[in-house]
């Protein structure tokens, strides 16, 4: 195994004395990227390892537009859009775009906001299997704020993802009832299913949220 693929299997495996062994002996790893073109920094946000952080930024990583937008930093996205304005519509290598991990993994609508202004697509799809948009994001994220906002900015509240799953139904699925009643008051329809038979109202109830499914 390389030292790169140490570097990430160290991160997902939440191995701080590993990481900054490896980052000791060779600093550059800190810009490594895995097969599917993930940063060390984007790693420890998928893999839910993010106190790792602080030994990954002190090796001084070069942030780009995706580890910067998982991080909800507005001032990095700013600067690296002014350079390069058509950076908010690019798609990473594992198919999201900034806009998609910002809704995620960020709770901050004001870097949503500069990714907006920039031209980033509030309809983008995901070029991957999970094929969502960035309101599905925000929900899956548990970011209602941010839902909200993307819905303020045209989002459709009906887009389907993989097999059909809805904004709706997430929201269903979290429990999450004021975030149900604005899809529901800004069109979310509640008879849509999924390609097995699942409503919004199934997956309330399959989550134990049965106020939620009475809405539903």
């Amino acid at each position: 195994m390389s030292q790169s693929n140490d570097l990430f299997a160290a991160i997902a495996a939440g191995d701080d004395a590993l990481l900054s062994a490896l980052l000791a002996q060779q600093p550059k790893l800190v810009n490594a990227r895995s097969q599917t073109g993930v940063s060390p920094v984007l790693w420890a946000y998928y893999t839910g390892k993010t106190d790792l952080l602080p030994i990954l930024f002190a090796a001084n990583p070069l942030l780009d537009i995706y580890d910067s937008a998982a991080l909800g930093d507005q001032s990095r996205l700013l600067s690296l859009l002014n350079d390069e304005p058509a950076l908010a519509r690019s798609y990473s290598q594992d198919g999201f775009t900034a806009l998609h991990l910002v809704a995620f993994f960020s709770d901050n609508p004001a870097a949503v906001s500069v990714l907006l202004d920039a031209g980033a697509q509030v309809e983008a799809i995901a070029r991957n299997s999970q094929q969502v948009t960035p309101l599905h994001s925000a929900i899956a994220g548990r970011h209602s704020a941010i839902a909200r906002f993307l819905v303020e900015h045209g989002a459709n509240v009906n887009a389907r993802q993989e097999r059909g799953f809805t904004p709706l139904m997430q929201a269903a699925h979290n429990g999450d009832a004021p975030l149900v009643d604005y899809l529901l008051q800004h069109g979310a329809d509640p008879t849509l299913a999924m390609e097995d038979g699942h409503t919004a109202a199934d997956y309330a109830r399959e989550a134990g949220h049965a106020e939620v499914a009475s809405k539903l």
